[in-house]
């Protein structure tokens, strides 16, 4: 869920974005491929331009791409990265195809600036397409990842995991336990009830779903926009709940699955405290209860126990106004009841529910591709073969939640960071799991 607007990145993260291209992930090296590879070639050349002559070199790069991004635009972006220090090493980390690479350009400060860049099939193999990750700082182990993490404001949890057919190994663990407010990352649980009807011949990917006026939230998402009656597969739901955290797609897919049944598969994926995801709110119930103008209608919801909240939902709640019209603007920029109108669960839980759709797509090969359409952090696709993926964000809440898998071996890692009196740095959190990533890569 996003009430608004989110900075996904520090000022110094920068995507350019001029006919790139996706590809699956290839297995990964650690070392520097041969210089008269021409994407190692062409990583030099844009290496070379961070803290150089202020100028872009002829036969670098593409001319739709100097469309997209101005050469003064590129010399600024340059510029900007200069600020982290002297380049002092170029890796490749891994390679999404012949044509495109993941790189980490290195810097006398100690930080790490993750880098996909993509070229043109041609014979001049210019670059057509470039993308700049967070920049992280170097961290030596997974000891390291957690220090920094304990650095932080407010309070987070962090695990990662071995995945095997005992469930969760673990092999880093920071208030794993503690449960915290999750944002959009609860949708896990939404597609780990779909994947069982599925499994339990209850439903189709390809059963269509009419979208429904009552049911219409609002962004993120793009569904709020299309007209009531546009018919959508399941598939097509959960893919936009997935990838782009489409509100409107959860809801649709949260009253088709029924709520006691979502509540059900909570449990059943591993949440160690199911009784806090109950009743399981829709996002246009947690707009209307948490976003309304004032509190009193949060104040209410909170005085009520479990069997009134659930009647409280059916005659109270539809009548609200979910719009936000009428509230403070200044208010969504605060941090707002995180500790109590949410979804909550700890690290170790989003591991244990990413474990679990892994088990289910042993068996649904349209699974997991659903969670790996965004991988949250393009540059874990350089680490890994697979990347599935789902955050979540309000202000004071941010999580992030991956499953992931390099040959034969499958890892969860999910991080929760929850300050309910201050906004929480996306940025700052990506670099420090962009470096748990890279690390739990070489475990």
């Amino acid at each position: 869920m996003t009430t608004s607007r989110r900075r996904l990145l520090s000022p110094v993260v920068v995507l350019l974005a001029a006919l790139a291209l996706a590809h699956d992930a290839w297995p990964c090296t650690d070392a520097l491929a041969s210089a008269d590879d021409p994407v190692v070639t062409r990583a030099h050349d844009v290496a070379a331009m961070i803290g150089g002559e202020a100028k872009v070199p002829d036969g670098v790069y593409d001319a739709a791409f100097l469309k997209a991004v101005p050469p003064a635009q590129l010399l600024g972006i340059m510029q900007n990265l200069a600020t982290l220090g002297e380049v002092t090493e170029l890796v490749r980390t891994g390679f999404a195809s012949s044509l495109e690479g993941v790189f980490e350009i290195h810097f006398s400060s100690g930080q790490v600036l993750p880098m996909t860049l993509t070229v043109g099939a041609d014979t001049r193999h210019l670059v057509v397409g470039l993308f700049f990750g967070a920049p992280e700082t170097e961290i030596a182990d997974l000891d390291g990842v957690l220090a920094k993490l304990g650095e932080l404001h407010g309070r987070v949890g962090f695990a990662a995991a071995r995945l095997g057919d005992h469930g969760c190994e673990w092999i880093a663990r920071r208030e794993s336990e503690t449960t915290l407010a999750l944002g959009s990352s609860f949708k896990l649980y939404v597609l780990g009830e779909l994947a069982a009807q599925i499994a339990a011949g209850r439903r189709a990917w390809t059963d269509v779903v009419p979208l429904r006026e009552e049911w219409m939230s609002v962004p993120s998402g793009t569904l709020q926009d299309w007209p009531a009656g546009s018919p959508l597969t399941l598939h097509s739901l959960a893919t936009f709940m997935i990838s782009i955290s489409d509100n409107t797609a959860t809801d649709h897919l949260l009253h088709t699955l029924g709520r006691k049944a979502v509540e059900a598969r909570v449990a059943e994926m591993g949440h160690a405290t199911p009784a806090r995801m109950r009743p399981f709110l829709s996002t246009g119930e947690m707009f209307r209860i948490k976003f309304a103008p004032g509190e009193e209608e949060a104040r209410a919801w909170l005085r009520l126990d479990e069997a009134k909240r659930r009647t409280w939902l059916d005659e109270v709640c539809p009548e609200l106004p979910i719009s936000g019209e009428g509230t403070d603007p200044a208010a969504l920029a605060r941090p707002k009841l995180v500790d109590e109108v949410e979804w909550f669960a700890s690290a170790e839980d989003l591991c244990r529910a990413m474990d679990a759709l892994r088990r289910a797509g042993e068996h649904d090969p349209m699974l997991l591709p659903v969670l790996a359409v965004n991988p949250g952090i393009p540059a874990a696709k350089g680490s890994f073969d697979y990347v599935g993926y789902k955050g979540g964000s309000e202000t004071g809440v941010l999580s992030m939640a991956f499953l992931l898998r390099k040959g034969k071996t499958w890892y969860a890692l999910a991080v929760v960071w929850n300050d309910p009196a201050a906004e929480v740095d996306t940025g700052e959190l990506v670099g420090i799991v962009s470096g748990a990533l890279r690390l739990v890569a070489k475990s």
